[in-house]
């Protein structure tokens, strides 16, 4: 009984997984600005989910999905070492980036490491962006 007791406890070491949120649901890219979150990949792993940039506040107070190019953001991720280099406009390898997109989704696997997750929002002067997301880290 102790034996399956051990053997037990390895498969549910393989096939259990922790999942955190890599953003919060809804937040907010301000004009000219960019955000982004640091987080680390202690043992293989996927960066999955969706997100949507909005645009605007109307006199209820919500965001609205609005047409053409000033609803978009771009989404980045990028390791540690590349991530100065991206954001300064300098070459650099990035895992992922979208075009300036209103809606995308992300499954990206990872290595162990240091990651940044980013959404610029740098080439829209005027308009901040609210983004409703759910990215996890699946490791």
């Amino acid at each position: 009984m102790c034996v399956v007791a051990v053997i037990l406890s390895r498969l549910n070491d393989r096939v259990s997984f922790k999942q955190d949120a890599l953003t919060p649901s809804v937040f907010t890219v301000k004009a000219g600005s960019l955000s982004y979150v640091s987080f680390n990949v202690y043992k293989a792993g996927r960066v999955l989910g969706r997100f949507q940039a909005m645009t605007g506040n109307g006199d209820d107070g919500k965001a609205a999905i609005t047409t053409g190019a000033v609803n978009t953001i771009e989404a980045v991720i990028t390791d540690a070492r590349d991530f100065e280099n991206w954001k300064n406009g300098r070459p650099a390898r990035v895992l992922y980036q979208s075009e300036r997109i209103s809606t995308g989704s992300m499954d990206i696997p990872l290595q162990p490491g240091q990651y940044y997750l980013a959404f610029n929002n740098r080439f829209s002067l005027l308009t901040d962006k609210t983004i409703t997301a759910n990215i996890l880290l699946n490791q």
